[in-house]
């Protein structure tokens, strides 16, 4: 058995060395297909199937507060409190979600990503340091030594890699803090995070009241605590908690395995990508089955004399699989290579907020997973060749007869196999369709502010140096100094910025107001912030100079607010109660003094409520802020004039400058990675589509050439001659064209959370679909037919 396949094997060599131009179509074919669901499964595999790099990971969940409408929050630290110690089997930790703040004491001044975690983090992931250790017990008290814990890179990037932790410190939120341990490179929890210092050296009374639900809770589940049981016990806590303290949202608890919590975001993409570059390697299998059937069509007297010979049926097409699959491994290598460039090129352009990205590699899995759709592909593509070469009696193939009626079933199995490509090709492409339109109305669409000619600058002030009221001075001397570069026409300064920068939720009740109070976004800005972004004034005033602390409070509220809360536009003069989602943060009526436009905080959700603080009576709020820069030149000659002017103020503040475009290049990551990949899958399935057809046209050209010539000799005119090639394909065009329409239908659904105001049955999009298909098509259709017409007679008639 093995000397027979290894038979096959050398025949199948010399085969493909005899038809290089085929084979080489082939391979390459292939090597789309394979490459592409090799590339697609390996992020899949590295994002969503590989286990979490700790110790024991499906023990580890995320602990949510749960209210009674079954929506889910962060934990308060006083519920956390709560929680930890009272459920038996269970270790629980709190950490902040990563947060970029200014750190000096490295080879230069920036801004890392930063958690401040509690005492058990460490033990809940189960991760040893690299070097050094975790915290200390008098490391995690009030007032207490600041430590902290960095990860390889940083420590390697901007420690030096220096193995005497003893001589290394960072000054970083208020405080210098010994370096005492370094983690693995493979740690890197919360995402993105370098650096890791201790909750618990802050008081209690400062982590906030049951109500500012501002921390994330891992814990670990001992092996015979069940998920069911710790949700119930930990569920029974919270009811304590509520009936103590009626007024939180909490009602229970929801856990969910850390990994599924981590990919949450990011699991249906890759999976719509999976499932693309699966579709693109059907098209290949259905491509080269067409090429297949053909190029075995001609060989039926070579295998009809074999089987005379006394081959069986099986034996050749065991044979004729072989070749099938050898060509199959070439296409893998080709592939292979194809895939680990693709990936390369997806790593460049992934968002940054793909968690495990760093994980993506060819491992033993993938290979596997390769090898698996080797062989699979040889199959799909091979077995209906191999079946119709061998069906009819060798001497009927002898004797050429029956040919007609192998014809017709020819015909029958290429029309079958475009009209599976056109389907395949269709459904891409209307994915890929609905993600262009739906960008298309993302980047057109009324964000509430003009963001053209507008530079970012966003910035972290270190402490101590820059506390209280001293940098609302900072702040003044900044602002004089930009508005004094050549070029700027308008200079702001802003908490986060609009639509691209996290938004910041915020409590507020109205003064004696009939609505009561609710909960919006708030921005803290300065004077001149409104005009630079050009967001309109519709009533009052906005922020001026003489709005200081110890004057008169005051806020700015947009026109949602307005009208859900003052309908009767009287807004101005009124008051509002405003506080962070910390419910100790009451008591402090600002005066509204203006009403502006509503402006986007998100490109899906409407605009909410929201209320806008002057930051120089708000200037705790405002440790890390970013300039907006309005100039009437090129926004990119800015850049260098911004940062000297800012490091002459001070070296020590890290800057990130960036056009407005730029950043919303970044936010809009997501979409345009599914956009590229999916769009290049649909690309490579229309342009497989279009050879497979001309491939199948070409085929039948050949077949008939005596019958074209014959209808050529009796004067049948050319347009006759071109319908009658080409109508059997077109009508095969047209039939899956309809089938890939009803599947996209169905399958539009998938891509719905990527949409922005585009339905998923957009008619525009599926009809300008469809047309290209069928415009392409009929090229690929026509371009054969035609040169069958002008074949001349006598030469068509000596052909055979």
């Amino acid at each position: 058995m093995r000397s027979e396949f290894m038979q096959d094997v050398r025949f199948a060599v010399r085969w493909l060395a005899r038809e290089p131009g085929f084979a080489l179509l082939a391979v390459l074919t292939l090597s789309l297909g394979i490459g592409a669901t090799t590339a697609a499964f390996g992020l899949v595999h590295g994002v969503l199937l590989a286990p979490l790099p700790y110790p024991d990971p499906d023990r580890i969940v995320v602990v949510r507060e749960q209210t009674e409408t079954g929506g889910e929050n962060n934990v308060s630290w006083p519920n956390f409190e709560d929680l930890r110690g009272r459920v038996r089997g269970a270790t629980l930790a709190a950490h902040t979600p990563s947060f970029e703040t200014t750190v000096l004491g490295g080879a230069e001044a920036l801004r890392p990503v930063v958690a401040v975690v509690s005492r058990e983090f460490f033990e809940v992931l189960g991760t040893q340091p690299l070097l050094g250790r975790v915290f200390a017990a008098d490391e995690q008290v009030p007032g207490g030594p600041a430590a902290v814990v960095v990860g390889e890179s940083f420590w390697r990037r901007q420690l030096g890699g220096e193995t005497d932790l003893q001589r290394l410190s960072l000054e970083l939120m208020g405080d210098r803090a010994q370096v005492i341990g370094v983690m693995p490179a493979s740690f890197s929890y919360p995402h993105g995070a370098e650096l890791w210092t201790a909750i618990e050296r802050t008081p209690a009374s400062g982590l906030g009241s049951r109500t500012a639900h501002n921390f994330l809770v891992t814990a670990r589940l001992a092996p015979a605590l069940s998920l069911d049981v710790a949700r119930t016990e930990m569920s029974a806590v919270m009811a304590e908690i509520r009936e103590r303290e009626p007024g939180i949202s909490g009602a229970a608890v929801a856990l969910h395995p850390l990994h599924t919590h981590m990919v949450a975001d990011t699991r249906r993409g890759l999976l719509i990508l999976l499932a693309a570059s699966a579709f693109v390697l059907l098209v290949a299998c259905t491509n080269l089955a067409s090429s297949m059937i053909g190029r075995a069509a001609r060989r039926r007297r070579e295998l009809a004399v074999r089987v005379s010979l006394g081959a069986s049926r099986a034996r050749l097409i065991r044979q004729l699989l072989t070749e099938s699959l050898v060509l199959a491994a070439i296409g893998a290598v080709g592939g292979l290579l194809l895939a680990r460039v693709l990936v390369t090129a997806l790593l460049q352009v992934a968002p940054d907020a793909v968690p495990r990205i760093d994980q993506v590699s060819f491992g033993g899995l993938v290979l596997g997973f390769t090898t698996f759709v080797t062989v699979l592909t040889a199959v799909l593509f091979g077995t209906a060749p191999a079946l119709s070469a061998t069906r009819l009696p060798p001497g009927a193939v002898l004797a050429d007869s029956g040919r007609g009626t192998d014809s017709v079933r020819r015909r029958q199995g290429w029309s079958m196999l475009v009209g599976a490509e056109v389907a395949l090709a269709l459904m891409l492409l209307v994915g890929a369709g609905l993600l262009i339109r739906s960008l298309g109305n993302v980047l057109s669409m009324d964000t509430g502010f003009v963001s053209d000619d507008v530079v970012t600058v966003t910035l972290s002030l270190p402490e101590p140096k820059h506390t209280g009221e001293a940098r609302v001075v900072f702040y003044d001397r900044l602002l004089e100094e930009v508005a004094s570069v050549p070029g700027v026409t308008g200079v702001g300064l802003t908490r986060a910025l609009p639509l691209v920068g996290l938004p910041t939720f915020g409590m507020f009740d109205v003064e004696g107001g009939e609505y009561g109070g609710g909960q919006g976004h708030y921005r803290v800005v300065s004077p001149g912030y409104f005009e630079t972004m050009r967001i309109p004034v519709l009533q009052g005033r906005t922020f001026s100079s003489a709005d200081v602390a110890g004057g008169l409070d005051v806020v700015v509220i947009n026109q949602r607010l307005a009208d859900t809360y003052f309908p009767d536009g009287d807004a101005i003069g009124r008051r509002i109660e405003t506080a962070g989602m910390d419910a100790q943060g009451r008591g402090v009526y600002a005066t509204i003094i203006g009403v502006v436009g509503d402006v986007r905080t998100g490109f899906t959700e409407p605009p909410p409520p929201a209320y806008y603080l002057p930051y120089a009576q708000r200037w705790d709020r405002m440790g890390a802020a970013a300039l907006v820069v309005r100039t009437s030149g090129r926004p990119g000659a800015l850049v260098a004039p911004l940062r000297s002017r800012i490091r002459a103020l001070d070296a020590d503040v890290p800057v990130e400058v960036a056009t407005f475009q730029q950043r919303m290049g970044e936010r809009l990551a997501d979409r345009r990675f599914m956009l590229l990949v999916l769009g290049s899958f649909a690309g490579v399935a229309l342009v497989l589509a279009a050879i497979g057809i001309h491939g199948v046209v070409a085929m039948a050209v050949s077949r008939r050439t005596r019958e074209i010539g014959i209808r050529a000799a009796l004067c049948a005119e050319r347009s006759r001659i071109l319908w009658l090639v080409s109508r059997g394909t077109m009508l095969s065009v047209l039939a899956g064209a309809a089938v890939g329409l009803a599947g996209a239908l169905a399958l539009s659904r998938v891509v719905a959370a990527f949409l922005y105001d585009v339905s998923t049955v957009d008619p525009l999009t599926f009809t300008g679909v469809a047309a290209l298909l069928l415009a392409v098509a009929a090229v690929a259709v026509l371009l054969p037919a035609a040169r069958a017409t002008r074949i001349p007679p006598r030469s068509a008639l000596m052909a055979e």
